[in-house]
């Protein structure tokens, strides 16, 4: 490999050099060129210091390309699995938050066109006075989600087949569910865990016990790099179905909701974004006592 690219990429991620580590080397360079006019013995003795100095700035340098190469934001996760194993390590933490039913979720929000929104929905699922819309999913599932993977899975099943049994007759829509009724199973979890996040405040934990859950799903993938509508950058875990990709970003550093995107995708199999239809961005979440109430 060229050792002159190899020093670019990694000049590009140290990034410049301070003003006075300029100025220092400049007049580092100022004493050798006038050393040039003093005696041998002296001019080596320069030279030799001028030459440890540089190994120096090389070693520092270097130790800050293997600190930032170490760094986990920066570096791609393999897949569903990991990203769920290195957000559980994260979350063991942040305290433990208990939930109750009777506890409201604050959720700021910005949509597509820079709009922000908020909302109060309480942990049960009812909606803020005043609202229309049906009541919620019942973030309560996330009191009871296991930690292990496997188990958290079976339990957002359960979940799944309880809310496609409730009656959906005319004007006896129990639940503000789309994606959920007339789904496959395995997409209708992933479009409960999207409206758990986008809907509610979800501790840590149970985030982290969510992506575990997700990461058991059939065709769950990765995508390493995925902006939201306020313009962060972040992994998301992603799935597909009828051209239609759903992608519930997550924070590299917390692993922490970000928001979410549902874009069709080229017929071709390439999976190309054609055209957004949904892209958020949570730009706060909170539990208080009563709807109205902020942070």
């Amino acid at each position: 490999m060229d050792e002159l690219e190899t020093l670019g990429r990694r000049y590009d991620r140290i990034g410049p050099p301070r003003q006075e580590a300029l100025e220092a080397a400049e007049a580092r360079l100022r004493d050798a060129v006038r050393a040039e006019h003093r005696p041998v013995r002296r001019r080596r003795r320069m030279a030799l210091r001028f030459a440890a100095a540089a190994m120096g700035t090389a070693v520092i340098a270097t130790a800050l390309t293997w600190s930032q190469d170490e760094d986990p934001a920066r570096r791609p996760v393999a897949n569903a699995a990991e990203l769920a194993r290195q957000a559980e390590t994260r979350s063991r933490s942040e305290p433990v938050v208990t939930v109750l039913p009777q506890q409201w979720a604050y959720v700021r929000t910005m949509m597509v066109d820079r709009r922000v929104t908020e909302s109060w929905t309480r942990m049960d699922g009812r909606r803020a006075p005043g609202v229309r819309r049906p009541p919620a999913p019942s973030a309560m599932v996330l009191t009871e989600l296991p930690a292990d993977p496997g188990a958290a899975l079976a339990r957002l099943y359960a979940e799944v087949d309880r809310i496609k049994r409730l009656p959906t007759g005319r004007g006896r829509v129990p639940v503000y569910a789309p994606g959920i009724f007339g789904m496959p199973r395995d997409q209708a979890v992933f479009r409960l865990a999207v409206l758990l996040c986008q809907d509610y405040y979800v501790p840590p934990r149970a985030q982290a016990a969510l992506y575990g859950a997700l990461s058991r799903l059939p065709k769950v993938g990765v995508l390493p790099d995925a902006t939201d509508a306020a313009g962060r950058h972040g992994t998301a875990l992603f799935t597909t179905a009828s051209g239609v990709r759903t992608e519930l970003i997550v924070d590299r550093r917390s692993y922490r909701y970000l928001g979410g995107r549902t874009i069709i995708t080229d017929d071709n199999g390439t999976g190309r974004p054609r055209m957004t239809m949904i892209l958020t961005a949570q730009l706060s979440a909170a539990l208080v006592d009563r709807p109205g109430e902020r942070t």
